[in-house]
């Protein structure tokens, strides 16, 4: 199960498995292992990779259904979000703006870390 939702959380958040070797600081061949079911990842590296999607430990095992976070799937669609939250008037941001607000943070905090 780990596998394939590894394998559809990289797609969906538009990371190349080089991509995804480099914010992890592992080899490619690795992350292939992973979403192959060849080897699983280490506690510290199911941590990264919850804080890097915004997804639970349990999403990622398979013991829960849900992702944490639904609505933002890809890089582009936090983009625009974000853009869209910005140009809206002041002091109507909803709870699911602020939601996507910080989903925005966390992917540029995780930019940095490249």
């Amino acid at each position: 199960m780990i596998e394939k939702r590894l394998r559809s959380l990289r797609k969906e958040h538009g990371y190349t498995i080089k991509e995804l070797a480099k914010l992890l600081s592992l080899s490619e061949s690795v992350i292939s292992l992973y979403e192959n079911g060849k080897r699983q990842p280490s506690y510290d590296i199911l941590i990264k990779l919850t804080k890097l999607y915004s997804v639970t430990a349990d999403y990622l095992l398979g013991i829960d259904g849900n992702s944490a976070e639904e609505t933002v799937t890809t890089k582009k669609e936090v983009i625009d979000q974000t853009i869209e939250l910005i140009l809206k008037p002041p002091f109507t941001l909803t709870s699911d703006d602020i939601k996507q607000i910080r989903n925005f943070v966390l992917f540029i905090k995780s930019q940095k870390n490249e």
